[in-house]
């Protein structure tokens, strides 16, 4: 049975859903919300997002370590359990996942992350996108928006 993607999303509907009853993308655009540092403004890229929602498949924003190769504890990469006593959920890059490039690159020109503060990278590599997402032979790419 192949999963299918959990959209549309409603912004009116989320504060009403408990948290039991929220999607895990619901939960990943909640923790986005949350967060606001710099040019970054949680709340008003969630609104980007859910306005051009056909646009991507998935969303997701994290702030990723760098493996540790003699097998220890990822480097920064629990900087987020560091902050969550703070009620703070410390990320930095947003990742949206999109059916092609095409979707990708008007998804880029609709949000106009520049004009935010973010530095984009859309990944169309198949066999680094492809290993990312632990699948193959798809026209999926992943955009990544990164905020200092």
């Amino acid at each position: 049975m192949t999963p299918q993607p959990n959209l549309p999303i409603d912004l009116d509907a989320l504060p009403k859903r408990t948290l039991a009853d929220a999607t895990a993308q619901e939960i990943q655009l909640e923790l986005i919300r949350r967060w606001q540092f710099n040019d970054f403004d949680g709340l008003d890229m969630i609104e980007k997002l859910v306005e051009h929602q056909s646009l991507w498949q998935a969303a997701f924003m994290d702030r990723l370590g760098v493996a540790n190769r003699d097998g220890g504890l990822p480097l920064a990469g629990m900087i987020k359990l560091r902050d969550l006593p703070y009620n703070q959920w410390n990320i930095d890059t947003l990742y949206l996942l999109c059916e092609n490039t095409a979707k990708a690159n008007e998804l880029i020109q609709k949000l106009e992350f520049e004009d935010l503060g973010g530095m984009v990278t859309i990944h169309t590599d198949r066999q680094e996108v492809d290993n990312a997402l632990g699948s193959g032979r798809t026209e999926q790419v992943i955009v990544s928006v990164w905020w200092d």
